[in-house]
Formats: structure tokens, C-alpha cells, sequence
């Protein structure tokens, strides 16, 4: 049975691949209808179910505790630091390490610029009625969602290429894509099930770029075979991205707002941006900066996985999705 919340309205969903571009679009369309941002709630740091992170549920799968805590998100009844400013709480208080060398009191001094950056924009946001909650975490609950929930979701896909470029680029421990695959090779019902057509690379030695490209893949071909609804639809980036004005009506109108954001808000960069981001408006021209980025091992080895896996909506030799 659907669960009913926030008074009849449908829950509105953003889900996609980390480096998707998925916070730029949630802060887009909460900005333009007044809506509350709530962002990543099943990242372990504030989820109640962190053994939900990443898990793989399809459509006849029970789990009261999931339901109820997702429940209380979708309601607004569900407040953290993290959802609510985007910043891990443990890491805003100084730390002895954070002093211990001139490199770590520079990263820490960013940090807390960042924080308070996301302090302030956030902070105005916190009192608005209507959510709109984006995951990044939850690819692989899609067909539960819509069983569970009167839901209105968008998947949003970018090109392969560009994400795992992005990834290896930006690193650290967010982006580990060992611990990314772990989370998958350590869940029963995925590997019993969808992990059956990704048991050869599973087991296999890959390298970063391969395990990235693995990463999407297993995140993304599963929702990718589920049937478009009026209740469900997928995005590309690419194609929202260089022509606007068709696409962004298509978005506000799978989600059932009204208003479609404003030209000056698809200027901004996404709170979950690189630090390098000079404040001009991005060069979208084809969304193709990846492949001057991304080095020829790397391309040429996920080019092999794609094809390999049967990927066929994107090539690592045109930045743009096939029609």
C-alpha cells in the first residue's frame, strides 16, 4: 500500500549517479517553487537505516523501517545537520589534526568557508512547506519507491565519461571506488539478483577508471529497464543543459511543479561543485570539457567496460547521448 504524506502531494524525487549534476537541478527547482532542499538522507552520517545506503530493493520488497523513516523525510518531519546543510556535523568542530600542519589549517579554513557559505544560503531554506529530496543512494530503490510511495521521480543521467572522470579527478574518500563497489559486493539480494550480470568484473582486478565505469553501470542500467511513466522519467544532462528552454518544462512537468528556474539561477554552480569554479557562466558547449580532461587509459578502458556491458545510450567518443 502507498503510503500518503505531506497532505496528498506527491513525493517529488531527484535520483542519479554522484557528479550527475543532481544538486545543481534540486537547488534549481526548490529555488524557482519555494520548495525545501532535502539533500542525501540516506548517507549513513544522518540516515536512521544506514544499511539501506546503496542497497538494491525491488518492488515486492517489505521493510517497515525503511518505509517509516523515509516516511517521516517525505513528511518533513525529519531534520539533520547534514540534509539540512550539507556538511558532516563531526567536521565543523576544530580538531587538534586540523593544527597540526600549515597544509591542514588551509584545508580546514576552506572547509569552514564552505560550511559557512552553505550556512548562510541554507538557512532561508529551512522554513519552506513543500520538499524536494534528492539521492544519489537510492538508483537501485526505484521500483520500491514507486510501490511504497505517491511518488514523481526523475532519474538523472549523465554521460558516463563525465562522471567517472569527474570522480577520479576530485578523489578522496568520497569517490573511493573500492568502497563504492563494497557497498553493492556486500549486499545479498543485489548480488543474488542484478549482481549476477556484473559477477565476472566483480571478482575481476580493475583498475580506477574501470571500477568507476562499473559503478555507473550497476547504478544506472537497472532504471535505465524500467518503463518511462507519467510518474517517472529520465533526464540527460546533456540535453537540459544545452537547450534549456526545451528541457527544464519537461523536468518541472515529470515532477508536478510549476515554475521552471529562473535564467540567473542555471548560471550557479552546484553547493557540491569543485572549489574551482570561477563564478562565469559555464562553457556547456556539448557538455564535452570531460573529454579534454580525462586521459586516453582511462577513456580507452571504460569505452571497453561500456561496450562490455552493454551500455548503448552513450559512447566515450561523443560527449552527447545517443537519440
Amino acid at each position: 500500500m502507498k503510503e500518503e504524506v505531506m497532505g496528498g502531494e506527491p513525493v517529488r524525487l531527484i535520483l542519479g549517479s554522484g557528479r550527475s549534476g543532481t544538486t545543481w537541478i534540486q537547488d534549481s527547482l526548490a529555488n524557482a517553487n519555494d520548495l525545501r532542499p532535502v539533500f542525501e538522507p540516506l548517507k549513513s552520517v544522518s540516515s536512521k537505516v544506514p544499511q539501506f545506503e546503496y542497497a538494491f530493493l525491488d518492488k515486492q520488497h517489505q521493510s517497515p523501517e525503511l518505509k517509516s523513516f523515509l516516511s517521516d523525510v517525505f513528511n518533513g518531519q525529519f531534520r539533520s545537520f547534514w540534509t539540512d546543510y550539507r556538511v558532516p556535523p563531526q567536521k565543523v568542530l576544530p580538531r587538534w589534526e586540523h593544527f597540526s600542519s600549515w597544509g591542514k589549517v588551509k584545508a580546514y579554513r576552506r572547509f569552514v568557508a564552505r560550511f559557512l557559505a552553505n550556512y548562510r544560503s541554507m538557512s532561508g531554506n529551512l522554513d519552506r512547506s513543500g520538499i524536494l529530496v534528492k539521492f544519489i543512494r537510492a538508483n537501485l530503490m526505484l521500483t520500491w519507491l514507486q510501490a511504497n510511495f505517491n511518488a514523481r521521480i526523475v532519474l538523472v543521467l549523465r554521460h558516463p565519461g563525465a562522471v567517472i572522470e569527474s570522480q577520479l579527478r576530485l578523489g578522496g574518500k568520497s569517490w573511493n571506488p573500492v568502497a563504492r563497489l563494497a557497498y553493492y559486493c556486500n549486499d545479498p539480494f543485489f548480488m543474488s539478483s542484478l549482481g549476477k550480470r556484473y559477477d565476472r568484473y566483480l571478482n575481476a582486478d580493475l583498475s580506477p577508471a574501470q571500477m568507476n565505469t562499473l559503478i555507473w553501470a550497476i547504478e544506472n542500467q537497472h532504471p535505465l529497464e524500467q518503463p518511462e511513466t507519467d510518474s517517472y522519467r529520465v533526464i540527460n544532462y546533456e540535453t537540459l543543459v544545452n537547450h534549456p528552454i526545451e528541457e527544464w518544462p519537461r523536468v518541472v512537468q515529470a515532477l508536478e511543479l510549476s515554475n521552471v528556474p529562473a535564467t540567473d539561477e542555471l548560471n550557479k554552480p552546484s553547493q557540491q561543485s569543485s572549489s574551482k569554479w570561477e563564478g562565469k557562466k559555464k562553457d556547456y558547449s556539448k557538455s564535452a570539457k570531460w573529454m579534454t580532461r580525462i586521459s586516453d587509459q582511462d577513456r580507452d578502458e571504460a569505452d571497453r567496460m561500456l561496450r562490455d556491458l552493454g551500455v548503448e545510450c552513450y559512447s566515450m567518443d561523443n560527449p552527447d547521448p545517443k537519440s
